[in-house]
């Protein structure tokens, strides 16, 4: 049977359709979190993996989502597909999701629209202590979290970098009551280029996941501290006890009384 090609036009006409992989056949995988069905894009290996672990790699992180409201505002600091970003968002609370990965942004992007989320903003920027440029050694590989900022080397991909304050007061982004930061190294940068929401009553919650192999958490410490976020919880994901990322924690800051 020949195709009609009447209705094309001219530019394809006569051309042999190549093979591709078509978008809708990529499985779509439901979580059942806080009484509701959460769609998951699922795109390439990490993708189910990130997936496949939801529960059990931080249950310290999930305990902490089930505790939002539809009247808080969670900050999701490289959100990567947008896994805590969806789950918060099903509270009902107004959720901003950050990830400047271009392969990242796409899936959270497609997550955020197959479950009509419309409480939340994703913003493909980097964020740091300024406003400019930057650049930076993105991991083109889909859910991967090995993107990297650099000043030097033989980088030819440039990033925007926001400060927390400057989206808020600059641009009219809701200021968080949570803030979660997950960046694997500049997680103090972000944390200065946010001080006028860090001395705000309205932040209540800090959660920074920090390499412990380095002298920075800290100095993270001691940064939050002077901005009364006094009581400090430490947690080891169980996923870690016999991984690689051995190092990694979880911190949590709440202000004293």
């Amino acid at each position: 049977m020949v195709e009609d090609e009447s209705n094309k036009p001219n530019f394809v006409r006569g051309l042999t359709k190549l093979d591709y992989l078509d978008q809708n056949e990529a499985p779509i995988h439901s979580i059942l979190f806080n009484k509701k069905n959460i769609n998951f894009f699922m795109l390439g290996e990490q993708t189910e993996f990130r997936v496949r672990t939801i529960m059990t790699k931080e249950p310290e992180t999930i305990a902490l989502l089930l505790t939002l409201s539809e009247f808080d505002c969670f900050w999701d600091i490289g959100s990567n597909i947008g896994i805590y970003s969806l789950l918060a968002a099903s509270s009902g609370c107004n959720v901003i999701s950050i990830e400047p990965s271009a392969a990242n942004f796409y899936i959270l992007m497609k997550n955020i629209l197959i479950n009509k989320f419309a409480n939340i903003l994703a913003l493909p920027l980097g964020l740091s202590n300024h406003n400019g440029f930057q650049k930076w050694n993105p991991d083109i590989e889909i859910a991967n979290a090995d993107n990297q900022i650099s000043q030097s080397g033989n980088i030819n991909c440039g990033l925007t970098v926001r400060s927390i304050d400057s989206l808020v007061y600059d641009n009219g982004i809701q200021s968080p009551t949570h803030l979660k930061i997950d960046v694997d190294s500049i997680e103090k940068l972000i944390l200065e280029g946010g001080q006028k929401i860090l001395n705000s009553k309205k932040l209540r919650f800090i959660h920074v996941e920090v390499d412990e192999s380095n002298n920075s958490h800290n100095e993270i410490i001691e940064f939050l501290k002077s901005f009364g976020f006094t009581n400090v919880v430490r947690r080891h994901p169980p996923y870690y006890d016999d991984y690689y990322y051995a190092p990694s924690f979880n911190y949590f800051f709440t202000r004293g009384e």
